[in-house]
């Protein structure tokens, strides 16, 4: 028993510092690690990725000169995919994609290579080519009635499309040639989406979709293993439609020749890309930030309530069992009603977020340099300067986009304007605010804070405003709803559906000349 709990220990010894040092090599890979065992092995993987490189041009070149072939199927190819590695986001839009294909009449089949699925054995592998048997048919997760494999021998993604989408075919195997030939013959199906397909070359796509995550789009630009590009950038010329907005120069760009149209499904517009040049060769720029509008500002009210009544410090002494009943927590909590709302801001989340202030008080004033006074007006609302907001507001709201000139505006000039007793609430862009003035700000005032967005997401661990007592921390989440995703997705296919007809998007908020100008300018005064 005692060498038995040795080798246990022994054997988990083994396998931690085996997750330490591929966790250091992903470290590595990120450029989270500055050192110089970082610099030698950062060395060895980048020439594992000059390798990987050749090998990827070698491959391209045999399919440009046909001595390998892409194969088309026959029907409409719906390819979606990303050119890193890491979550993206596929199966939703997989799923969005294809149900709403089936809303519109058509017999879709979703095509997968069954990642982590259980594979076909060695043994009947070679009895198979010994006996010269058939190749082995793909595998069929849900015939369009009944789902037939669990995730076990279909793999979590295509169990999961299975199960959320009856009426369409989902069908497994490495060859998804194969199985989409299989879809067609099979169960009738005209229409194909390609899950993880980007680089899948065998099959001919009618339609690319390209998804690229915002937050890192293309990490350090080095091709894998040394960063996390499955192939070099410039192969995004092969998307007709890329969902997210990463930074995206002309020269990039302009290699896409099948370009329609960019789909910002995480935020607002911002100054990441070459505006003049999509706006010259048609591409639409689109973002679906108003679908987060509500979700974000009720969360911005919800965070409100909590710090003007202690919601948040009373359950917390409650799951300690120090709760104190009655008014023991309550001697510096306060009504709402009747104080001066500041928004610092005033687009779709400031005209989600003032109906619900109404609620409380008709005392709401607003900044917006870029918003005319009477379109403020409209909304019953006061239009002020920012020093004027931030000295007479009691609860201010930072609901502002980020542009080249409110960067940092809020330093501590400005947080000095605050009187005591106030509460900030963050809810839009961190790097409108100086977050050194604004820890010194909360740090020696008597003032209370909300904040959902951070300068740096993850937020350190180890950083001086987590230890601060009058501050509540929303981990950028206000938006985060089901729904709001839901209603996103309705969006971008709608859109998607009369962009591929030729017609002009009509759901999304569109990037246009005007509206896209004032984030690489000053504010112009048009009141």
């Amino acid at each position: 028993m005692r060498l038995k709990a040795l080798y246990r220990l022994y054997k988990e010894s083994i396998l931690r510092n085996i997750n330490r040092g591929i966790q250091f090599v992903i470290d590595v890979v990120y450029d989270r690690i500055n050192n110089n065992i970082a610099d030698i092995i950062g060395f060895i993987l980048n020439l594992f990725s000059i390798l990987f490189a050749q090998i990827i041009k070698i491959r391209y070149f045999l399919y440009d000169k046909r001595l390998l072939k892409n194969n088309p199927l026959g029907c409409l190819v719906i390819v979606v995919g990303n050119i890193t590695v890491g979550g993206t986001g596929k199966t939703p839009v997989v799923e969005k994609l294809a149900k709403t294909l089936q809303q519109n009449g058509r017999k879709v089949g979703i095509i997968s290579r069954g990642y982590k699925s259980k594979k076909e054995s060695l043994i009947k592998k070679m009895l198979r080519f010994i006996t010269n048997g058939e190749v082995a048919p793909p595998k069929v997760v849900s015939d369009g009635k009944n789902v037939l494999l669990g995730s076990k021998l279909a793999g979590d993604e295509p169990y999961m499309l299975a199960k959320n989408l009856p009426g369409v075919v989902v069908v497994c195997d490495k060859n998804r040639v194969k199985a989409g030939y299989f879809a067609i013959k099979d169960f009738g199906c005209d229409t194909l989406v390609l899950d993880d397909g980007f680089q899948y070359l065998k099959l001919k796509g009618s339609l690319n979709i390209c998804l690229v995550d915002s937050t890192n789009p293309f990490g350090n630009e080095h091709l894998l293993p040394r960063g996390i590009l499955r192939e070099p950038l410039h192969r995004l010329s092969k998307a007709d439609y890329i969902f997210g907005q990463p930074n995206l120069p002309s020269s990039l760009i302009s290699k896409s020749t099948k370009l329609k149209a960019i789909f910002n499904v995480e935020s607002n517009f911002m100054d990441n890309m070459d505006y003049d040049y999509c706006f010259r060769k048609g591409i639409h720029v689109l973002a679906t930030s108003p679908v987060f509008a509500q979700p974000v500002a009720e969360m911005a009210m919800g965070l409100t309530l909590s710090i003007a009544r202690s919601i948040h410090i009373a359950h917390s002494d409650f799951i300690s069992k120090k709760e104190k009943y009655g008014g023991a927590i309550s001697q510096n909590n306060f009504l709402i009603k009747n104080k001066t709302f500041g928004l610092i801001g005033f687009g779709d989340l400031a005209k989600s977020l003032t109906p619900i202030l109404k609620a409380f008080s008709n005392n709401i004033i607003a900044y917006d340099p870029w918003i005319p006074n009477k379109e403020i007006e409209k909304f019953d609302v006061k239009p002020t300067s920012l020093n004027s907001l931030l000295k007479n507001a009691d609860i201010i709201y930072v609901l502002a986009s980020i542009t080249s000139s409110n960067e940092s505006m809020i330093n501590s000039s400005k947080l000095k304007l605050i009187k005591d007793g106030s509460v900030f609430v963050l809810m839009s862009r961190a790097a409108i605010i100086n977050f050194d003035d604004f820890f010194n700000f909360l740090k020696n005032r008597n003032v209370f804070a909300a904040i959902d967005v951070f300068p740096q997401e993850p937020f350190p661990k180890n950083h001086k405003l987590r230890k601060l007592k009058n501050v509540i921390f929303s981990p950028h989440r206000a938006g985060a709803l089901d729904s709001a995703f839901k209603e996103m997705g309705e969006l971008v296919i709608q859109d998607l559906k009369l962009i591929s007809k030729g017609l002009p998007p009509k759901l999304c908020k569109k990037a246009e000349r005007e509206t896209v100008k004032y984030l690489r300018s000053k504010p112009v005064d048009i009141n």
